[in-house]
């Protein structure tokens, strides 16, 4: 978990998110999607992945 949390202080550029709801949003759409595909409800998309954590990490819509 520490290693984890390290990784999240370095990627986080945002100045109002702070590490741990950066985390929280990352954790949960990681959960989330995870829940999603095992359920069959629709399939990886390995750009969409991409795409949701570019803009998580970087705070744009």
């Amino acid at each position: 978990m520490q290693k984890v949390k390290a990784l999240i202080t370095n990627l986080n550029s945002s100045t109002t998110l702070s590490d741990q709801d950066l985390f929280i949003q990352i954790w949960s759409f990681i959960q989330g999607y995870a829940l999603l595909i095992k359920n069959k409800i629709t399939r990886y998309d390995a750009q969409l992945v991409e795409y949701t954590l570019d803009q998580l990490l970087k705070g744009k819509d």
